[in-house]
């Protein structure tokens, strides 16, 4: 199954916005650089994404744009649990459902 992913790696000056399989967003998410400003966002339906964004070493802010409550859902996660996660959404799993998000205003 393709997903559509968008990213930005800082150390590259990369940008993308790409249908890609699971293994080729593992692949490139394992791949970015640990810094600020970078991150990674896959589509979880048509018109709703989650997206990754470095924060510190080994962790990641995910966050969820809820764009009619004029905010997201946010929670830091580890490398690992990124990984898991976007295993999860090509497997059809809703990440709004992940334990342990939390609502921040825009």
């Amino acid at each position: 199954m393709m997903k559509k992913v968008f990213a930005y790696d800082v150390a590259s000056d990369e940008e993308i916005e790409i249908m890609m399989s699971e293994a080729e967003t593992i692949n490139f998410y394992k791949k970015l650089s640990e810094e600020d400003g970078t991150f990674i966002g896959i589509y979880y339906d048509e018109d709703s994404y989650v997206q990754f964004a470095w924060e510190t070493p080994g962790f990641w802010l995910m966050d969820i744009p809820q764009m009619e409550k004029d905010g997201s859902l946010q929670k830091y996660v580890s490398t690992v649990e990124c990984i898991k996660i976007i295993h999860d959404i090509y497997s059809g799993a809703n990440p709004t459902l992940i334990e342990g998000l939390y609502f921040e205003n825009f």
